[in-house]
């Protein structure tokens, strides 16, 4: 939500997405998880592949002003957090 308040392209969410899931799966081979294992390429390109499609499709239905706005927040308030972002 906020790097689309923050003026973020769809392309640039999926990728930082994409970057983030990259670099926590190659933080455990040094540093394992009790619960998750490393992946190799091949599967964490599967694995991508259908979380990026589904980050999609979510942010093609959030829109995110309308929600925070009807969660409470202000339009002075959305527009501090906008410059803080640029």
């Amino acid at each position: 939500m906020l790097l689309t308040l923050g003026g973020a392209t769809r392309g640039q969410i999926l990728a930082d997405y994409a970057a983030g899931a990259r670099g926590y799966n190659d933080s455990l081979i040094d540093h394992p998880h009790p619960r998750e294992s490393h992946l190799d390429q091949q599967a964490m390109d599967v694995r991508l592949r259908s979380r990026l499609a589904a980050l999609d499709e979510f942010l093609d239905a959030l829109d995110v002003e309308k929600f925070l706005l009807s969660a409470g927040a202000t339009t002075a308030e959305l527009d501090a957090v906008r410059e803080k972002l640029r």
